[in-house]
């Protein structure tokens, strides 16, 4: 099973609608066979539309052994908050906390994980998307501005 989790923070208002299509543009060569959003952040959350797959869930907290279960050999995206994802990393690196960088707002943190107990951290803290996301919005200022 494979697991992609977009960082947000709750306390951003909304999160910026040009870095959600980057990332639907990134992701959308994937077809996902479920999509979770953590329950502090389902109001904040616009755009995930734009994802193949199904409807998004709300759920308490990300549990990886219950998404494994469920969605074994499954691609699983998610939606969560920087310090649920560093727990969840720094669990599948058997490290404290600390250890894990806190991942950025719009950063893309990507798992493998097996019934039989094998987990990887593929990515964390990932935000080549948001890059050219600014990039894009930039392009579009200066060709208004000429």
């Amino acid at each position: 099973m494979e697991l992609a989790v977009i960082s947000i923070d709750a306390g951003q208002s909304q999160f910026d609608a040009g870095a959600i299509e980057a990332l639907a543009t990134r992701l959308s060569d994937t077809s996902w066979s479920a999509v979770y959003v953590s329950a502090d952040l389902a109001g904040t959350v616009r755009g995930l539309d734009g994802f193949p797959g199904p409807s998004p869930d709300v759920v308490t907290t990300l549990d990886l052994e219950r998404v494994i279960s469920d969605h074994s050999g499954g691609h699983v995206l998610a939606v969560a908050d920087p310090q649920s994802i560093r727990a969840l990393a720094a669990g599948t690196y058997d490290v404290a906390v600390e250890v894990v960088p806190l991942p950025e707002p719009g950063s893309l943190t990507c798992f493998r994980a097996s019934r039989s107990g094998v987990r990887s951290v593929i990515c964390v803290n990932d935000t080549l998307h948001l890059s050219a996301a600014a990039a894009d919005a930039t392009s579009r200022e200066d060709a208004q501005i000429s």
